[in-house]
Order: C-alpha cells, then structure tokens, then sequence
C-alpha cells in the first residue's frame, strides 16, 4: 500500500470557533424552540441565496436582527435554531428574497 500523502494540516471547521453553543439537544424540541424564539434577547440572522442581509448600526453594518426586524424583511422560507450565545437564542432564516434595507 502506499504511503498517505501529507496534505499538511487538517482544516478547522468553521464552527469550532464559535461562540454559539450549538445545544443541539434542543433542536428537535417543539417546546424549547418557541421558548427559544419568544426569548427577549432572542435574535437573528437572514440569509438571501447567497447573501447575508445587514442593518445600519451607527458607522458600521450589523447582521444580527430582533425576531420582529427579520420578519419585517420579507417572507421566511426555513429557519434552523442556531444554538445560545450566552442564554441570548440564535436563529438563521433563508428569506425567499434579499431585502433591500435603508
């Protein structure tokens, strides 16, 4: 047999890294993922194909919007519970269209 070749180090994962704790116990939790979302420190992020849509926050941009600020932007074609980040819930959504925010 021969030899492995060396292919140097092994990538990271991108979401080792991370500061979400991906609970991922909860995900199949109908119950803690609409206690989840009703969360006052709740908040998500909204993805349009390949597009990640961004607020105004002063002199910078923000990617993290209010449960009501990503409803706002249009209809939710899927939405995955991304994990905590520090008790605050997190959530991803796939809009069926990229706002356009001003």
């Amino acid at each position: 047999m021969p030899a492995r070749p060396d292919l140097g180090p092994q990538p990271r994962l991108g979401y080792v890294a991370s500061p979400i704790e991906r609970a991922a116990g909860c995900r199949g939790d109908d119950a803690a993922l609409k206690q989840y979302s009703e969360h006052a420190l709740a908040g998500g992020y909204v993805i349009g194909g390949e597009l990640v849509a961004l607020r105004p926050a002063g002199m910078s941009c923000e990617p993290l919007f209010s449960p009501a600020q990503a409803r706002a932007l249009g209809a939710v074609r899927e939405s995955v519970f991304l994990g905590l980040l520090s008790d605050a819930p997190r959530f991803g959504s796939a809009s069926t269209r990229m706002p356009s925010i001003n």
